[in-house]
Formats: C-alpha cells, structure tokens, sequence
C-alpha cells in the first residue's frame, strides 16, 4: 500500500531537513550576477534631505530600456551593472540632494534564474533557485502540491526543449534517484490527479459524437 499524502509530505521533510542545507546556504541571487530586463528589487534609500529623516523602501523593476525609476533620482540605468554597483550609482546620485547617503538593494527576483511552477501547486508563479536545488526541495519550499496533485508525472520543460517526467512519489517513498536539480529558466507543470484520463475520455467522447452526426448526416442524404 502506498503512503498517504500526509505520510508523503512528512517523508519529503525530513529528505529536505538532510539534504537541503547545503542550497539553503548558496549565496542569493544579489551578491554578485547582473541585473537584466524584468529584475525585481527593493531600494532602500533617504528622500529628503534631513538625515534624521527615516529611510523609505521603493520596489523598482529594471524596464525594457534596461534603467529603473526611483523619487528624486529620477531614472537612473541598472542593465548589465551588479547590485553594488547599482548601489554605487545611486549613492552618486543621492549625493547632489543628501549628505553621506546611504543605499541598500535587494533583488527579489531575477528573471535569468527564475524557476516557473504551475499547475496543481500551492503557489504558482516564478521564483528563485540557488545552485543544486532539487525538485522536491524546489517545490515544497515554495507551498509545495495540491491534494488534487498528481505526484507521479510532474513535468519539466528545459530552456533548450528537453522534457523531464518526474515520479515524486517514488522520492517522498524514499527513492532520492528519482529526484532531479532544477535551473533557471525550467518550466515545471504538475498535472491534477487523473486529469489527462479525463481530458482523453472528452476527446474520445467528441469524436465519437462527431462519428454519430456524420453518420445521421448521411443517411439523411440518402433518404
């Protein structure tokens, strides 16, 4: 008999409490890569000109001209610069209206390393991975599956085109071959318990009916 979903969850866990601290500990995606097109951030800077004033937080996303736009700088170009070096600029360009500014970012998401999920999950959307994240430890720490989930075909689309099948049940049951690494840029699709059944038995079904009224046609015809 097979384990549960709650078993299989618990199962999963303690797989991810012994082999995932080692990706907990992989540096963040703004310690050192270039920032591109559609990277998100948070600025944290002074806006007025009293240092005793308290430091705002901006969310700002790099736009297709490849700058960013922030109140009192105004449009200021991230594209192809690192964080700190991003900071750099900004702390160049506070310091013709503050003295001593000061500039912190935090990117919180990079689209060159983005992982995409959906289908039946928790949490759909794009998200970040460190280097050696496994498709388990990618999942459950992003919501993890739905109980309508089906754990045997998650699906992974790779940038170059290869399609990856993964048997996550074989995993939670305790299998850790089965387990495969994710990259930026996969596409991961976990389908609903029996959906596919379903959707080729409405085809099926459609066809059938299209048969029936072809056939009915006809004889029409030949009366």
């Amino acid at each position: 008999m097979g384990l549960s979903r709650k078993s299989r969850w618990l199962t999963l866990a303690l797989l991810l409490f012994t082999a995932g601290l080692a990706t907990a500990q992989t540096p963040g995606p703004n310690e050192a890569l270039p920032l591109s097109v559609g990277d998100e951030m948070i600025v944290l800077y002074y806006e007025s000109l009293a240092m005793a004033a308290e430091p705002i937080e901006i969310k700002a996303v790099v736009d297709q001209q490849g700058y960013i736009f922030l109140p009192l700088v105004g449009e200021i170009e991230a594209l192809g610069l690192t964080p700190k070096q991003l900071e750099d600029n900004l702390v160049e360009a506070l310091g013709v209206y503050v003295e001593t500014p000061i500039v912190s970012i935090r990117v919180t998401m990079q689209r060159d390393r983005a992982v995409f999920l959906v289908g039946a999950v928790v949490n759909q959307g794009a998200f970040q991975t460190a280097d050696g994240t496994t498709l388990s430890q990618f999942i459950a720490s992003n919501g993890g599956l739905r109980n309508d989930a089906d754990f045997t075909n998650v699906r992974i689309t790779r940038l170059d085109g290869e399609k990856v099948s993964v048997n996550l049940q074989a995993v939670m049951e305790g299998n850790t071959k089965k387990d495969v690494p994710v990259f930026p840029g996969d596409k991961i699709f976990v389908p609903q318990a029996g959906r596919d059944r379903f959707e080729l038995a409405f085809r099926y079904a459609q066809f059938v009916s299209l048969v029936l009224q072809a056939a009915i046609f006809f004889v029409v015809l030949a009366g």
